[in-house]
């Protein structure tokens, strides 16, 4: 009996401690709460798990911070979430600022509150307090009403307020406004205990980057800094591109010469764009690869830097196509002259007389034809046979009006005065060979010559013959003729 009641107030006594160990403390490691103007307040929070089990704990400002009412702009909590394992401890810093505008040599309080995620018997809230003190500096000054956004190639207009914290008159006290956008500089005066409010318009450069500028603001009085203050400024984006066409017509040429200019502050892509039809755009060449639309429209892209300047030739040449229509047409003209409206000399043999020793006897033709659209004066056709052949007496029409034998062969000569317009005339002539020919005998081609209009020579030739022992072939390599 006497051991249950030791146990059971053993129990009694562990049972508060196990209850005090449970949940979390918090002590403040260091801080600073007595704040010039423009100081942040900061305290350094030291949170311990008091428990055996892991915290996850959530850290979070007073939720009024920030707001017109608020004499805080703003308590920064790093880090805001802390995992704490058990009988474990972290320190978290908390960051306080005090507005600018905010009564002086007063003090203001404000709290955090740090709740367990994974316990909700577990929070706690640990109160902040710090003081604003009076101004050291002979002027105190801020912004009262600074626009969000500024456009660029636009003026900034700001007000600035500006308080001599002096039991006495300033005179020549400098301003100078810095920032990466614009500097400015101006020399004012304050009256005792004055407040004044100074408006400025400035220039934002149309090629000002966008995002986040920093306007800084310094006074001197008496050569001394006398005060500071510094305002963030956001420039907004500009993506205007400006855009300039030239059209130059010529026959069967058009010339597009398309320039863009980037006027805005950022990288900037835009587009021009053509309608051409599907004809149209075999003859369109350009100096920047098009991308081509379902509908056949051509559409071309410019990618720009801020103040680059993008040109783009686009022409549309018809000009080729006529070139070639006329080097077509000509040669078109100059074959049908040249096969048509021409003297022409054919040759033909006929086969008389042949056995199994080759070729013996054959009959020569020559056919003279005017393609021309004019008589021809004094034609004369001359034809020659190899030196192992030689001509018969017999001959068709028109006998040739001379024969000349030499060492290289026999020569016939036939002479016309005048071929008309269309004419055609026939000679012919048979030959036999010194001796029996087994292979190939060449005849020469026949040649020919007429007086122009100009009296002018002009020469036409026949085509050349092969004959091959027991059989003919005609070999045909075109008529030629020259003048």
């Amino acid at each position: 009996m006497k051991i249950g009641h030791l146990v059971l107030l053993l129990c009694l006594l562990l049972v508060p401690l196990a209850a005090a160990g449970e949940g979390i403390e918090i002590t403040e490691t260091s801080s600073r709460t007595i704040l010039q103007p423009q100081e942040t307040g900061e305290y350094v929070l030291h949170i311990t798990n008091l428990d055996a089990k892991q915290y996850q704990l959530f850290i979070k400002a007073e939720p009024y911070v920030g707001i017109p009412s608020s004499y805080f702009d703003y308590v920064l909590i790093d880090p805001n979430y802390v995992v704490l394992d058990g009988h474990s401890s972290q320190d978290v810093i908390v960051t306080l600022k005090v507005r600018d505008d905010a009564p002086r040599q007063k003090r203001y309080q404000s709290y955090v509150t740090i709740n367990a995620l994974n316990d909700e018997a577990v929070s706690e809230t640990y109160d902040l307090q710090v003081f604003a003190l009076e101004s050291t500096d002979a002027v105190s000054l801020y912004f009262p009403d600074m626009p969000e956004t500024v456009e660029p190639g636009t003026d900034l207009t700001f007000i600035l307020t500006l308080t001599n914290n002096l039991q006495k008159d300033l005179s020549n006290v400098d301003l100078y406004l810095v920032s990466d956008l614009f500097e400015h500089q101006k020399t004012i005066e304050l009256f005792e205990g004055q407040e004044k409010d100074i408006k400025f318009t400035v220039p934002v450069a149309w090629d000002a980057s966008p995002g986040a500028h920093t306007l800084g603001v310094r006074v001197y009085y008496n050569n001394d800094l006398s005060g500071t203050a510094s305002i963030p400024i956001t420039v907004g984006e500009n993506t205007n591109v400006e855009e300039h066409v030239e059209t130059d017509d010529g026959l069967l040429y058009t010339e597009i010469r398309v320039t863009k200019t980037n006027t805005g502050n950022t990288v900037t892509s835009s587009s021009f764009s053509e309608d051409f039809s599907l004809i149209q755009g075999w003859f369109v060449a350009s100096t920047l690869e098009p991308m081509v639309q379902d509908s056949g429209d051509m559409r071309w892209t410019f990618t720009l830097e801020p103040g680059e300047e993008g040109t783009l030739v686009i022409k549309v040449n018809y000009r080729p196509l006529l070139i070639a229509l006329l080097v077509l047409a000509v040669l078109g003209i100059m074959s049908y002259y040249l096969f048509t409206h021409r003297v022409t000399l054919k040759k033909d043999v006929l086969k008389t007389k042949h056995g199994v020793e080759g070729v013996s006897d054959f009959k020569v033709l020559l056919h003279v034809k005017n393609n021309t659209n004019k008589s021809l004066k004094d034609v004369t056709i001359v034809d020659t046979l190899p030196k192992i052949i030689k001509p018969k007496t017999s001959f068709g029409t028109m006998a040739p009006t001379g024969i000349e034998r030499g060492d290289k062969g026999v020569r016939m000569m036939w002479k016309i005065s005048e071929l008309v317009s269309g004419e055609e005339r026939i000679f012919s002539y048979e030959v036999e060979a010194q001796m029996k020919v087994i292979g190939e005998i060449s005849l020469p081609r026949a040649i020919g010559k007429y007086k122009s209009g100009k009296n002018r020579t002009s020469n036409f030739a026949s085509n050349r013959i092969i004959l091959f022992s027991g059989v003919m072939e005609k070999v045909k390599k075109g008529l030629k003729r020259s003048s």
